[in-house]
């Protein structure tokens, strides 16, 4: 899916936030979270921006990875957190991502 983000984007809308755990339960390639960022950005409602964000900052191996991030990456994760509505969750979420 990661040749097709608008189907990315709605694949993403299926999960719920727990189930990032449960999918990344070691780690989750850099690759895969730069095209997940891009669907993002471009193709998702604010809600499930929110919704896959929260999901994957919850993820045990996540702050190592994203410490690892491209700024490139972390700066579409940013875009994409843009789109959410919600000002203090966008905020709280910012903080991950940066």
């Amino acid at each position: 899916l990661k040749s097709y983000p608008d189907l990315l984007a709605e694949y993403l809308a299926v999960f719920k936030k727990g189930t990032y755990k449960k999918v990344f339960k070691e780690t989750v390639s850099p690759d895969l979270l730069s095209s997940v960022f891009s669907a993002l950005r471009d193709h998702a409602s604010p809600e499930i921006v929110a919704t896959t964000l929260q999901g994957l900052s919850n993820i045990p191996s996540f702050s190592m990875v994203s410490a690892l991030l491209p700024a490139e990456d972390l700066a579409t994760a940013r875009e994409a957190l843009d789109k959410v509505e919600d000002l203090v969750k966008r905020e709280e979420l910012k903080k991950k991502y940066s």
